[in-house]
């Protein structure tokens, strides 16, 4: 499977359209596809953030952390309703689409140091352990697709 069919059928599990993989980014052998945010829900605890990852190498590499110069901190959770917060990080395993979405392993952006609407951006570094760092502009906007 070509990289691009690969990161196409990872954004198509997140709902994201193929268009928007001009907003990706690569580490080493990791693809990471367009990176999104719905607009903050107020009274919420946290902001969700979505997106697709493809490991183009041999060996699962694990993102272990995140962090935003506009947050007081990022972790990451299992799914919507349980709201449960995980400290192993998401493994992405090779050859394997991985879709960061609302029901399976996502970031969680906590405690906001000014508001973001639609049509804003986030900055977001994205820590995979020993595979290095990653900083991405998380888009804020309603489906991930625009």
């Amino acid at each position: 499977m070509s990289l691009l069919s690969a990161m196409a059928l990872a954004g198509l599990i997140a709902g994201v359209a193929p268009s928007v993989l001009a907003h990706s980014y690569k580490l080493g052998d990791l693809s990471i596809g367009h990176i999104w945010a719905p607009p903050p829900v107020e009274g919420a605890d946290g902001l969700p953030v979505y997106g697709p990852f493809l490991n183009n190498g041999n060996e699962s590499i694990t993102l272990v952390g995140a962090s935003s110069p506009l947050a007081e901190r990022v972790t990451f959770r299992s799914d919507e309703d349980e709201a449960k917060e995980l400290t192993e990080g998401i493994e992405i395993t090779p050859g394997q689409p991985y879709a960061m979405a609302p029901w399976r392993p996502h970031i969680w952006v906590v405690g906001l140091k000014e508001p973001l609407e639609e049509g804003d951006s986030l900055e977001l570094t994205l820590d995979f352990g020993g595979a290095g760092q990653k900083t991405v502009e998380v888009e804020i906007e309603e489906d991930g697709s625009h």
